[in-house]
C-alpha cells in the first residue's frame, strides 16, 4: 500500500462479519484505515454498532461482484481486522478510522487501486475524439477520469499520465 492512495477492498462489519460490500480504503501511517460509508447502507449500521470491521484483500473481481448479490463472502488470505478508533459524521455518511488490530497479508495479492484502469479507459477516449462528432462528453469523461486519478492516487505515475492526455485534448 501506499500512502494516501485508495485501494478498492472487500469490507466485511456486522454480526460473524457476514455482511459484505466494496469499499475505497486508505492509509496515513500504515496503523491506522480510513474510508466512507453512506448512511443508507448495512455496512453504515454495523460500523456505528459493532465498532469493528475486516478488510478484505482481493484482486479477484468476481468476488467485488459477488459481494454485492450476496453480502456475504469467504474471508480472504490477505486481511486487516480493525477496531473504529473515530466516526465523522458526514451529511449522507460517515468517515470511519480504524485502528489495525491484527493482520494476515500474503506478499503476492495484487492491490486494485482504480487509478491504471482510469488511465486506459481515457486512453480509450482520446483516441475517439476525432472520430466522433460530439466529443464534448468524451472530453467530460476524461476530465473526470482525471480528478479521480488524483483523489485515488496522488502524485503518481498516473497523475502524471493523465495530465499529458489532458494536455492533449485542448
Amino acid at each position: 500500500m501506499k500512502k494516501n492512495w485508495i485501494y478498492e477492498v472487500i469490507v466485511t462489519s456486522g454480526k460473524n462479519f457476514i455482511n459484505a460490500a466494496p469499499m475505497g480504503i486508505s492509509t496515513r501511517n500504515f496503523r491506522t484505515i480510513k474510508m466512507k460509508t453512506y448512511k443508507t447502507s448495512q455496512t453504515y449500521e454495523n460500523l456505528i454498532k459493532s465498532r469493528k470491521f475486516i478488510v478484505n484483500f482481493t484482486d479477484d473481481v468476481g468476488i467485488f461482484f459477488k459481494s454485492l448479490k450476496t453480502r456475504r463472502i469467504k474471508l480472504s488470505d490477505s486481511y486487516l481486522k480493525c477496531m473504529v478508533t473515530k466516526i465523522k459524521y458526514l451529511p449522507d455518511g460517515a468517515e470511519i478510522c480504524g485502528k489495525i488490530v491484527d493482520y494476515n497479508i500474503k506478499e503476492e495479492i495484487e492491490l486494485i487501486n482504480r487509478a491504471n484502469y482510469l488511465v486506459v479507459e481515457s486512453l480509450i477516449k482520446l483516441t475517439k475524439i476525432p472520430i466522433l462528432k460530439d466529443s464534448k462528453s468524451q472530453k467530460e469523461d476524461i476530465l473526470e477520469n482525471y480528478r479521480v486519478v488524483r483523489k485515488v492516487a496522488p502524485k503518481s505515475k498516473y497523475e502524471n499520465m493523465m495530465k499529458k492526455i489532458i494536455s492533449e485534448i485542448k
